[in-house]
C-alpha cells in the first residue's frame, strides 16, 4: 500500500501538471541528495536555453505571487491596497522614489520590504533556488520549479517570444502590474 507520503507528492503533481498555461513539460522527481539535484540538471535541462528556478520549502505551497494567496477575495483586496498605502509613506523615504506611474519599481520595492505584491521571485541559480527550497524546515518535502521565460512569454506574444524588459515592453506589461483591485484566485 503506498505511504502517505507518497499519496501526497502524487496530488501535489496532479495540481502541478494542471498549469493553466499548458505546461509542455512535468517532471516530478524525487531528490534527496545534492547529487541527485545535479543529475537532474545535466539530464533534463539544455545548457543552450535560459531558465529560471524558484524554491519552496514546503510541497503544500501554491506557485501564486504572496497578494494573491489568500482564499477570500477581501484578504486579497488589502493585501493589493497595502501597495498604495506604501507609496504614500515611504514615497518620501526613499531616495530616488520610483516614479508615480512606474508600477513595476513600486511593486519591486514592496516585495524588498516584505509587502505582499504581485510579482513571485525567481533566480537564474539553481543553488539559489535549493537553499530557498531547504532553508526552513527539514522535516518538510520542498520543491524546486523551473521555468523557460522565454517560452512562458512566447504565450503571450507568439510573434516574439522573448524575456520581457521592464522598459521596452512596458505596454504590453501595464496590464499586469496596474492595481486593479478585482484579481482572479489563483487556486
Amino acid at each position: 500500500m503506498p505511504s502517505r507520503k507518497t499519496n501526497r507528492i502524487k496530488e501535489l503533481a496532479r495540481r502541478y501538471r494542471k498549469c493553466p498555461i499548458r505546461c509542455p513539460r512535468y517532471v516530478d522527481t524525487e531528490i534527496s541528495t545534492l547529487s541527485d539535484f545535479l543529475r537532474f540538471f545535466t539530464h533534463y535541462l539544455n545548457r543552450a536555453k535560459y531558465f529560471g528556478f524558484r524554491g519552496h520549502p514546503d510541497l503544500e505551497y501554491r506557485l501564486a505571487p504572496s497578494a494573491l494567496r489568500y482564499d477570500l477575495r477581501e484578504q486579497r483586496d488589502r493585501a493589493l491596497d497595502l501597495l498604495s498605502d506604501m507609496k504614500r509613506y515611504v514615497g518620501m523615504k526613499l531616495k530616488p522614489p520610483p516614479a508615480v506611474d512606474d508600477h513595476l519599481g513600486w511593486m519591486q520595492v514592496a516585495q524588498h520590504h516584505g509587502l505582499p505584491t504581485r510579482l513571485l521571485d525567481w533566480t537564474q541559480n539553481a543553488a539559489v533556488a535549493l537553499f530557498f527550497c531547504c532553508y526552513k524546515n527539514l522535516d518538510k518535502d520542498g520543491l524546486v520549479v523551473i521555468l523557460n521565460p522565454i517560452e512562458l512569454n512566447g504565450w503571450v506574444d507568439p510573434k516574439s517570444p522573448r524575456i520581457f524588459d521592464g522598459e521596452r515592453d512596458a505596454a504590453l506589461l501595464s496590464a499586469y502590474f496596474k492595481l486593479k483591485r478585482r484579481c482572479q484566485q489563483t487556486r
